[in-house]
């Protein structure tokens, strides 16, 4: 399998993607020309702002995890590693519709609910997918890279656990929801992020490992 168009088809489905939630926003319609007025729909219209900046922060995610696999695969891709990139994409390609989804009826559960799990079903099928390549990789690779490899995992299971949260969160409230996953999207993109996870998941363990200890 050529490694080179398989790429080059991935980066196509991400910009194609990226578009079409660009597309879902609108300019709002007032009817008089006043900064009240105008306010008024720009309160209206704002989750479908934070849909598009949180998927688009999620996008570039997923992207970045892609290319970085793609870096360091020396050979070409095999039969099974090509058919996970298409689930994979298929995927990424109905996020602009669950977005959609999201940003017109963001208070309904079910809403939140059909967005998430399209994000964790992309995390997960990414997941597989770098697992898959790793076995390939050899350990020499994976040793001289192993600290990207664990932050590129911690920004993909970074959003599939916020997203099962906002499913929780929606029961009260599908804005809170929206606003929490919209910060989670944008924090995973930070550079530190996945140092700051691993911190608070240290500080975590080393609690429950030092009360057993004590016990």
């Amino acid at each position: 399998m050529n490694q080179k168009r398989l790429g080059v088809l991935t980066d196509g489905v991400f910009a194609l993607a990226a578009i079409l939630l660009a597309i879902g926003l609108k300019v709002p319609i007032i009817i008089s020309n006043s900064s009240q007025a105008l306010w008024m729909e720009l309160e209206k219209t704002w989750p479908i702002l934070f849909v598009f900046i949180m998927s688009l922060a999620f996008l570039f995610a997923y992207w970045r995890a892609h290319r970085y696999m793609f870096s360091i695969i020396s050979k070409g891709s095999t039969t099974t590693f090509a058919n996970l990139n298409g689930l994979f994409l298929l995927a990424i390609m109905i996020m602009p519709y669950s977005a959609s989804i999201l940003a017109k009826h963001y208070n309904e559960f079910l809403a939140m609910m059909l967005y998430g799990l399209n994000i964790v079903i992309v995390g997960s099928v990414l997941l597989w997918m770098r697992r898959y390549w790793a076995k390939g990789i050899g350990d020499d690779d994976l040793n001289s890279n192993k600290s990207r490899h664990h932050s590129g995992n911690v920004r993909i299971i970074l959003p599939v656990f916020a997203s099962i949260l906002s499913f929780i969160i929606s029961f009260w409230s599908g804005a809170s929801a929206v606003i929490f996953l919209t910060i989670t999207a944008v924090f995973n993109l930070h550079p530190a992020s996945s140092m700051i996870v691993h911190r608070f998941m240290d500080h975590w363990f080393s609690d429950d490992e030092e009360s057993v200890t004590n016990s």
